[in-house]
């Protein structure tokens, strides 16, 4: 059993998460399963939608979590319009598999975390205390 130590550990405190991923059903599972673990979620399947949210209200994030492969586009790609709309935003782009160079292009970028599809939820959610600096 987790100690209640390690819980708040991996609570978040109200920061708001932006969910980019074409499967509703995975934006519904990430709504509710990062929702209940204190952090505020806006979830899209359509990348132009996050992209002008993004450009709208540039700072009404926190963070971004990316699929790797989205519908005529990678997460890579998305990553490089988000930081050129807001430079430093911090990204996390989950992934099924992805080769050692897209890895590197993806940090060269500015991503600051890549996490497999495979990971489980407290893993994610030590990536986003890695990221928040907890």
């Amino acid at each position: 059993m987790r100690s209640s130590l390690a819980q708040r550990a991996l609570s978040g405190r109200g920061e708001r998460i932006l969910v980019l991923n074409e499967d509703s059903g995975f934006l519904e599972l990430a709504r509710s399963v990062i929702g209940k673990a204190g952090y505020r979620v806006t979830a899209y399947s359509d990348p132009s939608i996050a992209l002008t949210q993004m450009a709208a209200a540039p700072d009404a994030f926190d963070l971004v979590v990316i699929d790797a492969s989205m519908p005529g586009t990678t997460g890579i790609d998305i990553a490089r319009q988000i930081m050129a709309i807001r430079p430093n935003m911090p990204v996390i782009i989950t992934a099924g598999s992805m080769s050692r160079e897209e890895e590197v292009s993806a940090f060269e970028c500015g991503v600051r975390e890549v996490v497999s599809k495979a990971a489980t939820v407290e893993e994610l959610y030590m990536a986003f205390n890695r990221v928040f600096g907890a």
